[in-house]
């Protein structure tokens, strides 16, 4: 098997548990956590691609293979994020973790692309 089918069944996988683990409310905010994670790096993929002028890729969104990649689909990522981070503290009640984790996947979001710019000029 090769990387892509791999890795594109992990992460099905990986979104199936998110979404079912957040309907069992002892779960909730370990899967919240990290379909936050999932809506960071969906939203920093897109950033990237639209970086590097890969405009026309399609986003594959909801099954709507026709709709190109755009800066509101890496807004709506980061926003859901936001808000499953929100929902995480609203059910936690551990305010310093989540400003820290809030701090952190802010920092990568805005790292890691330019990082991945920079590379790639390299090569």
């Amino acid at each position: 098997m090769t990387a892509v089918p791999t890795s594109a069944v992990l992460l099905i996988g990986l979104e199936f548990f998110s979404g079912a683990g957040i309907l069992i409310k002892r779960s909730f905010p370990i899967s919240a956590l990290f379909a936050a994670g999932l809506f960071f790096l969906f939203g920093s993929a897109v950033a990237v691609n639209l970086l590097r002028g890969r405009r026309e890729l399609p986003c594959g969104c909801f099954g709507k293979k026709g709709t190109p990649i755009s800066w509101h689909l890496v807004a709506r990522d980061i926003l859901l994020a936001v808000a499953s981070l929100l929902a995480t503290e609203f059910f936690s009640g551990r305010l310093l973790i989540f400003l820290i984790a809030c701090a952190v996947i802010a920092g990568i979001c805005v790292i890691t692309p330019r990082v991945w710019m920079a590379t790639s000029a390299r090569a």
